[in-house]
């Protein structure tokens, strides 16, 4: 009987042991375990979007090399390409899709697929794409947290952004470190990422005390470079900053459509 009783602890420590591992963002991991932590780098998972980005560059580069070998009477281009490809998927603790290609020739329950229909469309309109990929160390995190979240294939402000664009995302990041102030550095974020806003103007405005974009176009152009030269010691013209201010509302989605409420009085 105590030999029964000793085996039976010794399991329960073994469990308790491997169940350490699986915590948020350990790259140890496994897969479709029933837990829902970080991607698994050691099975190639990635963040969905990732894979089609990678899709998208390779036929890029392809497209990019048939231009090389074009004459005077013809060009040779990338046409109708359907790429399908088997893929483990998952919804981990941040609320990314992280998935896996896996092997066709074992497939079997769980695994899905990933399908990229690619064919040219004359006359298509091209969507303005600034591009303004700021590290993640931008937001002025503590480093083990950033170390957390690249685990998480979280690289960039863009990448931090697609998570707390997300319901759940706020509380999703809480697990992560709950000493930070999120809510702030989500403001932040919106600054960093701006596509208006050179990197060293958002710079002035974080150490001016300014928290987030809303608060940006919507101070009085005057009112804002006497606070920036103020705190800054910089000056920043106020019509550079109306300037600045019309494209944030033109080109970013979230202040479009917006209500202003004011006081009356």
């Amino acid at each position: 009987m105590k030999s029964r009783k000793k085996i039976a602890k010794k399991a329960i420590k073994r469990r308790a042991k491997n169940q350490s591992l699986i915590r948020f963002g350990d790259p140890t991991t496994p897969p479709n375990s029933g837990n829902s932590g970080g991607p698994n780098i050691t099975t190639g998972e990635v963040v969905l979007h990732e894979l089609g980005e990678s899709i998208a560059l390779s036929l890029s580069s392809v497209q990019n090399e048939l231009t090389k070998y074009q004459n005077g009477t013809a060009a040779f281009l990338v046409d109708e390409i359907d790429i399908v490809l088997p893929i483990k998927a998952r919804v981990d603790n941040l609320g990314q899709i992280v998935a896996s290609v896996a092997d066709s020739e074992k497939a079997g329950p769980g695994v899905g697929q990933f399908r990229l229909k690619v064919r040219p469309v004359v006359g298509a309109q091209v969507p303005l794409m600034l591009e303004k990929h700021e590290p993640i160390e931008s937001l002025d995190l503590p480093a083990e947290t950033i170390e957390t979240l690249k685990k998480n294939r979280i690289f960039s402000v863009d990448d931090f952004q697609r998570v707390t664009n997300k319901a759940g995302g706020l509380e999703a990041l809480k697990k992560v470190n709950g000493q930070v102030d999120w809510k702030t550095k989500i403001g932040k974020s919106g600054l960093v990422a701006s596509k208006v806003l050179p990197r060293e103007i958002s710079k002035l405005f974080d150490k001016a005390g300014i928290k987030d974009v809303e608060e940006f176009v919507d101070k009085d152009p005057k009112a804002l470079s006497d606070k920036l030269s103020e705190a800054t010691g910089m000056i920043v013209e106020p019509e550079a900053i109306k300037v600045l201010q019309d494209k944030e509302r033109f080109l970013n989605p979230m202040l479009k459509n917006r209500i202003s409420i004011r006081k009356v009085g």
